[in-house]
């Protein structure tokens, strides 16, 4: 299900405020609402990863419309950008932000699978040429381009884009020191957002609640300074256009996706059930609490790959979901949407 999640101010995640808020997150957020609501079937269902979500994508308007935007790990964003760029005879700064649309990024997904040597390693040239000819690239009213499938270029050619994605912003404050009185100005950064897109899967018959959970969530906030108003959201359950539709048959939980290239939409824990020598993503470290307000445990440090990884799942015996233990009798295994190709 597609979810439009609109902040009334911002977020902050993590230390270092989080370009989008991850799916982790969300979902551990998620846990405690369902726990606090009573709901112990999803709380359980969020718990053993049988609901699955992505990190909040950013949104592309055009007219009265949107599209969903995939932001892949720069690097190999770049590189297919400028091949792309270059074939077509475009240019474009050296900051410039590219970002794939869900059909342009089943078609890399597709690219790399039909690339695979019979050492199993594709070639980024290859996988190149055959993008090339399914993707055209379409410039925006800032400094972000979008690469989107031919089709969907035809119908964007003379419309306007603007591309919605949170933007770093700041707040100057101040602390008083009772005793003496004098004033310690400090800085709050953030994110500020208007409009992103959460996927989620789930049974059929959760989808109710998982709806009825991220509004509760939404009234009280995801994320730090909440009590400043950040993390706080509505939400409204929608269809996406015919052709992001068709490409969400694509989008499936990790532990469902068959073996070959993947595009992550979540955070992946470092697992034995990939091929991380011929995959292509960045790591980061997240840690925090997690689990329902009567579990709640420190965890951390965990290494995993950013949203927008392409990683390579393979053929071993470990299972491909990662469980985190974060109290005696509790645990939670992530399972991050992926798109498959």
């Amino acid at each position: 299900m597609a979810y439009l999640i609109s902040f009334n101010k911002g977020f902050r995640i993590g230390h270092k405020p989080e370009f989008l808020p991850p799916a982790i997150t969300c979902l551990r957020a998620m846990a405690s609402v369902a726990a606090m609501a009573g709901d112990t079937e999803l709380l359980n269902s969020i718990l053993n990863g049988d609901v699955s979500a992505s990190v909040m994508l950013p949104l592309a308007r055009y007219n009265d419309g949107f599209k969903p935007l995939v932001h892949l790990n720069r690097g190999i964003a770049i590189y297919f950008s400028r091949y792309i760029a270059e074939k077509s005879g475009m240019s474009f700064s050296k900051k410039v932000k590219p970002y794939f649309t869900l059909a342009a990024a089943a078609a890399l997904v597709k690219s790399f699978n039909a690339s695979l040597n019979e050492h199993g390693w594709p070639e980024l040239r290859d996988i190149a040429e055959k993008l090339a000819s399914i993707v055209e690239i379409k410039k925006t009213e800032g400094d972000e381009i979008i690469l989107c499938e031919k089709r969907e270029a035809t119908q964007l050619r003379d419309i306007n884009i603007k591309i919605e994605t949170p933007k770093l912003a700041s707040e100057h404050r101040n602390s008083i020191d009772r005793l003496t009185g004098a004033a310690k100005p400090f800085v709050i950064a953030y994110m500020s957002a208007k409009n992103m897109l959460l996927l989620i899967d789930s049974s059929t018959q959760l989808d109710d609640r998982v709806e009825t959970t991220l509004k509760l969530l939404g009234e009280l906030g995801i994320g730090g300074l909440r009590n400043r108003g950040l993390g706080r959201f509505t939400v409204e359950r929608i269809r996406l256009t015919a052709e992001d539709e068709q490409t969400l048959g694509m989008v499936v939980p990790f532990s469902k996706a068959r073996h070959g290239y993947l595009l992550t939409l979540g955070e992946l824990p470092l697992s034995n059930a990939l091929d991380w020598e011929h995959s292509f993503f960045e790591t980061h470290i997240i840690a925090g609490y997690m689990g329902p307000p009567y579990a709640q445990a420190l965890y951390g440090p965990l290494v995993v790959t950013r949203p927008g990884a392409i990683v390579k799942k393979g053929y071993s015996e470990p299972s491909p979901v990662r469980s985190v233990k974060f109290a005696e009798s509790v645990s939670m295994s992530i399972n991050p949407l992926v798109i498959v190709g």
